[in-house]
């Protein structure tokens, strides 16, 4: 079952008056983000996994490319979790393969410190895939350093997020460096 939220992808030139950006051929409107929201790797979650229960969270959210800086637009799902982060990887790792997606950063292979503790989690996965008139990309990453986990070190979250642009997704288009944090 695909969740898709109420917000209008075409609505970018309300935000444009707003910020003042320019949404004309924002890859958000009409057919990309409906695509992208379609794949089937957003919504294949393991066991030990719900969806994030703040009601900001819930659900899949969008987030048009004309309120980035970078102009790439977001789907994703937001989720807690019990177990173990690797299982997590592994799970995303099979699932997104078995769709088409290509691995082009294994997380599992540079792992990071969880923020005040001695717990090491993969950093971001990506993936690669061609969407028809557009390539995207497919993220998995672990909430290890933001003040959700500093304020209950016990949280686990995670989210899946499939980025796009006429150049790329976030993977393509912002170096490694730049999107993983330490905790």
């Amino acid at each position: 079952m695909v969740v898709v939220l109420g917000v209008s992808l075409a609505g970018c030139s309300a935000v444009a008056h707003v910020t003042g950006l320019d949404c004309i051929g924002d890859p958000a409107d009409g057919d990309w983000g409906e695509q992208a929201q379609q794949e089937s790797v957003l919504y294949s979650s393991p066991a030990g996994t719900a969806p994030d229960g703040s009601a900001r969270n819930e659900g899949t959210y969008v987030s048009p490319a004309c309120m980035d800086d970078n102009r790439i637009a977001e789907v994703g799902r937001i989720y807690k979790f019990t177990g173990s982060p690797l299982a997590i990887s592994a799970h995303y790792k099979k699932e997104a393969q078995a769709t088409g997606w290509r691995l082009t950063e294994d997380g599992t292979e540079n792992l990071v410190h969880r923020s005040g503790s001695t717990d090491k989690w993969p950093s971001d996965s990506c993936f690669l895939k061609n969407l028809g008139n557009f390539t995207a990309d497919f993220q998995l990453m672990f909430d290890y350093w933001s003040l959700d986990v500093d304020n209950d070190p016990a949280a686990k979250k995670y989210w899946v997020e499939i980025s796009f642009s006429p150049t790329g997704g976030n993977c393509q288009s912002i170096p490694r460096a730049e999107r993983t944090r330490h905790g």
